[in-house]
């Protein structure tokens, strides 16, 4: 387990706090006088983090921290402290951490290797570092630590990267779609749903593609909708004949005529077209 789950998991730290324990196998721990508490700035000092931080987390965090014990005192609470010199005669208030308020702080405190050799320790099943570490063995600890925090970012932004690359894709194709689907029975549609067809075609090789694209679309279009476009095509043919057509002209009548003629047949076409785009991934707009 990832020991950083303890800085998301408010339940997950409440089930640890009572392994103070722990502190002192990490690092020495100095306490004030009343050998129960620590200031702001001890927990600074062990955490190797500035006074600053440990007052932010506090602010952020205060709820769980008192209810771990940590409490500002003021009035003639603070006369303890006074006496001893702990804090400054004049001083209004003086905020105690006790060690479970302190171990929490380890348990949220993101930017400090003790804190993360905290968070380790705790979640060490077989307690592997039984007795309180020696200064050079904390360094090779919390370097070991280390390594495996940076291998395991590496990973992390691998896998944002590949994620971000798979939105990315995911992201082209549906401006693909959009452009698609915004295809209308306009002045251009002839034009429009032949460059899509082309674009399919190009992508199976060209040559002798081209028409046959052109066939599926048609064949698509009777199979869903019902027309016969051959048997349309030859009606036209024998009108235009009747009507004066000169015979050049009739034998160049094509399919896509037969479709252009019926205001129906254009709006099914262009979904049938619309359809093979979706299906075979086509790219507009020159991307």
């Amino acid at each position: 387990m990832n020991s950083d789950v303890l800085i998301e998991s408010v339940s997950l730290r409440n089930s640890y706090t009572s392994r103070v324990d722990v502190l002192n196998k990490v690092k020495g721990l100095s306490l004030l006088p009343d050998n129960e508490n620590v200031s702001m700035e001890m927990a600074g000092e062990y955490y190797e983090v500035p006074k600053q931080t440990i007052n932010s987390l506090i602010f952020d965090n205060r709820e769980e921290l008192e209810n771990d014990g940590l409490k500002v005192m003021s009035g003639n609470e603070l006369i303890f402290f006074k006496e001893l010199g702990v804090i400054g005669k004049n001083s209004s208030s003086f905020t105690v951490i006790p060690r479970r308020a302190l171990l929490r702080i380890g348990m949220l405190l993101r930017d400090s290797l003790v804190a993360r050799a905290v968070r380790d320790y705790l979640l060490d099943t077989e307690d592997s570092q039984p007795k309180q570490l020696s200064q050079s063995e904390l360094i090779a600890y919390l370097a070991q630590k280390n390594v495996e925090h940076e291998r395991a970012e590496a990973e992390r932004k691998r896998a944002d990267a590949e994620r971000d690359r798979r939105l990315n894709d995911m992201e082209e194709k549906w401006e693909d779609t959009i452009e698609v689907m915004a295809l209308n029975p306009g002045e251009d549609w002839r034009k429009e749903t032949t460059a899509i067809l082309n674009k399919i075609a190009q992508g199976r090789g060209g040559g002798e593609a081209y028409q046959g694209v052109r066939n599926e679309s048609y064949e698509l279009l009777t199979s869903r909708f019902g027309p016969r476009l051959e048997v349309r095509k030859q009606n036209m043919q024998g009108r235009m004949l009747r009507e004066g057509a000169t015979p050049s002209k009739v034998e160049n009548l094509s399919k896509l005529d037969v479709i252009a003629a019926d205001r129906r047949l254009i709006n099914d076409y262009i979904t049938v077209v619309k359809d093979m785009a979706i299906k075979y991934n086509v790219k507009l707009g020159g991307r």
